[in-house]
């Protein structure tokens, strides 16, 4: 257990992010069904994902990061934490903001990020953002560019921003490197399905991951580093029900818009939502694929 009445100097940084992640699921559970919710849940998830590219970038604490699409702004914090760097993070959602700066309160009552460092939140559109040219010294971008029908906009604002000699990485889905062992259930493959084909009906990319290197070069950037994110694991019944409960709660946040852009009728998503969280539970290995890129804007 935590001593959160420690000064956060000399609460060691493993605990420090145990902290934040514990105040981000406790805000979550506070949280009424819906989209900010399962927002939140999926982030605190990626955490594990992100922790060794974080120690890659390692901002100094000289200079600015901005993380476009910061969502609750966890990124952000844990920058705070690991390097005592100052952030900013935005994003197009007002509710995402609002639960940064509380998440945040509660982070620094507890002394787990020094008064000297600096981390803000605000509104930002990644197609035009609202910063001066050579602002920042370090961007960064999660799972954004699979919702723009045109990422090449977002990566000419990147540049923009960014100071020259700046870096810049950014991570998305590839579908394609979903795996799973035994099948998923019919039900569970319909609803990923229209999830999908939502997503491209509105100019979305589930497999844009692949296209992030070459949007990158195409835009000026030097490409520094590729990698592969891999997430294997073998969820024995107990963590599938977790996982399928949350599963459930991301579909029926999308339910109402899933059925008013046709994409499925309310009997066919009501059906195999039940079917779904009917069906015995299987141990089951799962790999899910993102694809990282990072760059630098040339001096």
């Amino acid at each position: 257990m935590i001593n959160a009445n420690r000064a956060g100097e000399s609460i060691a940084t493993k605990e420090k992010i145990e902290l934040l992640n514990n105040l981000a699921a406790g805000v979550a559970a506070t949280m009424a069904p819906g989209t900010a919710r399962t927002t939140l849940q999926y982030t605190i998830s990626l955490t594990r994902i992100w922790e060794h590219l974080l120690e890659e970038i390692a901002p100094k604490s000289s200079e600015m990061t901005l993380d476009i699409g910061c969502g609750f702004g966890l990124v952000n914090l844990e920058i705070g934490i690991r390097f005592n760097a100052p952030s900013v993070g935005c994003d197009i959602v007002p509710e995402f903001i609002e639960g940064a700066r509380m998440i945040e309160g509660h982070l620094r009552s507890r002394g787990a990020i020094s008064p000297r460092t600096t981390t803000m939140f605000g509104y930002g559109d990644i197609l035009e953002l609202p910063y001066g040219d050579d602002s920042f010294e370090v961007v960064i971008v999660r799972e954004v560019l699979q919702y723009l029908p045109d990422p090449s906009i977002a990566i000419a604002e990147i540049f923009r921003v960014l100071k020259p000699g700046g870096r810049v990485i950014i991570e998305d889905l590839e579908d394609d490197l979903y795996i799973v062992e035994p099948p998923n259930p019919d039900s569970f493959t319909l609803l990923h399905g229209a999830i999908a084909r939502l997503q491209k009906m509105k100019g979305g990319n589930r497999n844009v991951g692949r296209k992030i290197a070459p949007l990158l070069y195409g835009g000026g950037f030097e490409i520094s580093k590729v990698s592969t994110l891999t997430e294997g694991a073998f969820v024995d019944t107990t963590s599938a029900s977790f996982e399928r409960a949350f599963v459930i709660e991301q579909l029926t946040s999308a339910r109402d818009e899933l059925i008013e852009k046709g994409v499925l009728t309310q009997e066919q998503f009501d059906s195999n939502v039940k079917d779904l969280s009917h069906q015995p539970f299987h141990p089951q290995f799962r790999m899910n694929g993102r694809i990282a890129v990072q760059a630098r804007k040339p001096r």
